[in-house]
């Protein structure tokens, strides 16, 4: 048997590189006061509402999906929830103001972003986990990410449901 010198090489560099990618976390700048999955509400036809908050200092704001040419826009990836099958997003209405001396759209302070969430099996337990990344921005624009997870039971009791319901309102 003779051995391939090639696939060594290959692997240790994957390894090397995988690695400290998988376990390094980023702390939360400062700007950031605090950042939640809001467990809402279960719907009549099985979906889940929810919210992701993002509370900011005094001074900072945060960017709407379409955020002008100097904003961040967000992302959120939700592929590793247990029992998701789709997710929607329920926009507040946005200002616009100006950043660095061009209009940005976005939120200052606060974002409550309402989802809904549908489960594949409405009557199951959705195992909610979204890596969410965004810029926060005052004199300088800072690049921010956090893992939020929950788990919605069928039946929970609507906790956030005041705060969510505000947030669709303001859309």
């Amino acid at each position: 048997m003779r051995p391939c010198p090639r696939v060594f090489p290959r692997l240790a560099l994957l390894a090397l590189f995988a690695g400290p990618a998988a376990a390094q976390t980023t702390p939360l700048p400062a700007a950031v006061t605090g950042i939640d999955l809001i467990e809402g509400w279960r719907r009549a036809d099985g979906a889940r509402v929810a919210a992701i908050a993002i509370r900011l200092a005094p001074g900072w704001h945060t960017y709407w999906r379409a955020p002008g040419l100097t904003g961040i826009p967000p992302r959120f990836d939700w592929s590793a929830s247990e029992n998701l099958a789709a997710v929607a997003y329920e926009w507040p209405r946005p200002i616009v103001f100006d950043s660095f001396g061009s209009p940005t759209i976005g939120y200052k302070d606060a974002l409550v972003l309402p989802v809904i969430l549908t489960p594949s099996a409405p009557d199951a337990p959705l195992e909610a986990s979204v890596e969410v990344f965004f810029g926060v921005c005052s004199d300088i624009c800072i690049p921010a990410e956090a893992r939020l997870t929950a788990r919605l039971e069928p039946t929970a009791a609507p906790e956030g449901r005041a705060e969510i319901e505000r947030a669709l309102a303001a859309r």
